[in-house]
């Protein structure tokens, strides 16, 4: 059986083979240069129709990524997908330029050099496509991840898991994502099972003490929530836990760091990046998410803008927790409710346990410790970003959670078809 937590920004997988005793991750970029961690792929596809890629025309991951950025063939990139699964499918596009792309046309025995512009249609939010054009390049990333990790005999069963934010399009979008992989087009549902992924996170730190456990799961998209009623010798019932999501996850907070540093650029980088195509925009989000992931190591880094007057923006810790102090007030009034819902009140609260990639952000930390000052420092478990282990196992939690409850038998989400 095989697990697979497609995320926002990045993928893991899991095995619980038969003879197992617990969830063995696998290795999804080992050796990549550009791999924040080997047992994660950035969620991504990209599709090159230049000549040159006539071979290799589809990648995944750190490959894609690297491919989109590092050259200028024709090329279009799906990024950050599980962010539009419940959009609807009815808002009308508009057409813009991205970038000019030069590609080799066959021309009888002879190939010559053309150049064009590429015209991309974007929906709201920079979207490349409808929401329900995600469910292919989805499937194409999910089947790609499962054969490069896991023998035929792991396939059988494959379980999936969705955000508590998800309404019914968006899982059944996800759902029909994961069966196109595993089954394809023609398949049905059978061995495809799906469970909540607040549920998940729980389910994989269930060797705490008993007590009221509040678990985290901040990934890129949606902050998960949970509250379990934990029982002597690690025990909890699915059934019970309280869940919430809360959607500004962090590729929002990026959206905000890179909104501070135009501010702190002044009006000649705001002016200079208002008209740039989406592949500048790209590149720059990106560098925005660089500096913020390196915040967590250090004190301060610089955010680059290329070809702008400026050059680098100068971040600090400080800097960013005032970018993304409007968020962390959304979400602490978010995790009060759902603990509020389920224990009435913040000091009932026993342990915290953040985990997901969001959750190595010191911001987001210091936010948590803020709310439950109550509790003491041993009793939270907090990923630290310097430790391989700690991100590995933020990483990776909810994938370990979703085996282990389909190898208990907890029943996944009931579709009623």
């Amino acid at each position: 059986m095989i697990a697979i937590d497609f995320g926002t920004t990045n993928s893991s997988l899991a095995v619980f083979d038969e003879g197992d005793t617990e969830p063995r991750i696998q290795k999804l970029e080992y050796g990549d240069p550009d791999s924040v961690d080997a047992n994660v792929a950035p969620s991504a596809v990209s599709e090159c129709s230049s000549h040159e890629c006539s071979g290799n025309r589809v990648t995944i991951g750190n490959e894609a990524l690297r491919h989109y950025f590092g050259t200028r063939h024709d090329i279009s990139l799906l990024q950050e997908m599980k962010l539009h699964f419940d959009r609807s499918t009815k808002e009308l596009p508009t057409f813009v330029e991205t970038a000019e792309v030069r590609t080799l046309r066959e021309e009888g025995a002879f190939l010559s050099l053309e150049r064009r512009m590429l015209r991309q249609a974007i929906y709201e939010g920079d979207m490349p496509l409808e929401p329900r054009d995600f469910v292919p390049g989805t499937a194409f990333l999910i089947k790609a991840l499962v054969h490069r990790a896991t023998k035929i005999e792991d396939r059988r069963e494959a379980v999936f898991g969705v955000p508590a934010s998800f309404q019914q399009a968006g899982k059944k979008r996800l759902r029909e994502a994961a069966k196109t992989a595993m089954a394809g087009d023609a398949g049905g549902y059978e061995g495809v099972h799906v469970y909540l992924e607040p549920v998940a996170a729980a389910r994989a730190y269930m060797r705490l003490e008993a007590g009221n456990t509040l678990v985290l799961d901040y990934g890129g998209g949606t902050l998960d929530i949970s509250v379990i009623a934990m029982e002597a010798g690690g025990k909890f019932d699915p059934a019970r836990v309280t869940y919430g999501g809360f959607s500004e996850g962090g590729c929002r907070m990026d959206q905000r760091l890179l909104e501070y540093c135009l501010d702190k650029g002044g009006k000649r980088l705001s002016e200079w990046y208002n008209p740039q195509n989406i592949l500048v925009r790209r590149r720059i989000k990106r560098n925005v998410e660089s500096a913020k992931i390196q915040l967590s190591l250090s004190t301060e880094t610089e955010v680059e803008f290329p070809g702008s007057e400026i050059g680098t923006i100068r971040l600090t810790r400080a800097d960013l927790a005032l970018a993304l102090q409007p968020i962390m007030t959304r979400m602490a009034v978010k995790i009060a409710q759902v603990v509020l819902d389920a224990v009435g009140k913040i000091e009932n609260i026993d342990f915290v346990v953040l985990s997901g990639g969001s959750s190595l952000n010191r911001a987001v930390q210091d936010g948590v410790l803020s709310i439950f000052s109550h509790i003491p420092p041993d009793r939270f478990i907090l990923p630290d970003a310097a430790k391989p282990q700690d991100v590995e196992t933020c990483l990776c939690a909810v994938a370990k959670g979703l085996a282990w409850l389909r190898r208990e038998g907890f029943p996944p989400i009931d579709f009623g078809d």
